[in-house]
């Protein structure tokens, strides 16, 4: 084989590899695409993250005095030139003040149940830790992720509640939300039925079916 046609035939190879190379990028970045559309299409669970005050208790308003002014008495003035007495002058009895008005104290939220605390751990190369719990709150249920919460980070992570801890699919989860962020408090609302079968909160890459953290 001459050299001219061992090089035709490199180029060749490099140009078809380069070309491969570009078509599977842009397959895994429509792939990634799909999957965002199709979690931002969800409805949103999102919630504030939990009050710090939440059931401090509240200072009441202080209850208004009431000052009642009690008449002066008056005492009788004699005239010494006249053996008669003036008779004395009171002044009329104050009309009564009207009663204050009773102090209604105002309700305080309730505290959070916690119905399950938890710590992420990570999953091959991917780093995910933090604190993780299930609160009722007035009846309303919500997962939170504590603000020690932390995720190395992926194209396309996605937290779902699964029945198992550390599940090879999400054939047995539903679907909960897209992470908001990789680090910091976040809140999501779930619904009792919803913790009854799936209480196993797990980062999940939709796009390429692969674990990335789960609750110990």
């Amino acid at each position: 084989m001459s050299k001219k046609v061992y090089i035709i035939i490199l180029t060749a190879i490099i140009i078809l590899l380069g070309v491969s190379g570009f078509a599977w990028n842009m397959l895994q970045e429509d792939k990634i695409a799909d999957s965002k559309a199709e979690v931002a299409s969800l409805e949103d669970r999102s919630l504030p993250t939990p009050n710090s005050d939440l059931g401090e208790n509240k200072t009441l308003p202080e209850e208004p005095s009431v000052q009642v002014s009690t008449p002066e008495e008056t005492t009788p003035v004699v005239n010494n030139d006249n053996p008669t007495p003036i008779e004395a002058v009171t002044e009329p009895a104050p009309e009564p003040l009207p009663a204050p008005e009773p102090v209604t104290e105002e309700p305080i939220a309730n505290e959070p149940q916690v119905l399950a605390s938890n710590n992420f751990t990570s999953v091959g190369s991917y780093q995910t830790s933090g604190t993780t719990t299930v609160l009722n709150t007035n009846g309303q249920l919500s997962l939170n992720f504590g603000n020690d919460f932390s995720f190395s980070g992926a194209p396309d992570p996605v937290i779902y509640m699964c029945k198992d801890k550390a599940p090879n699919s999400v054939n047995n989860c539903i679907i909960i939300s897209a992470l908001n962020q990789n680090s910091g408090a976040q809140s999501f609302a779930i619904t009792q039925d919803e913790y009854d079968q799936y209480s196993n909160p797990i980062i999940w890459c939709k796009a390429f079916g692969l674990l990335m953290g789960h609750t110990l």
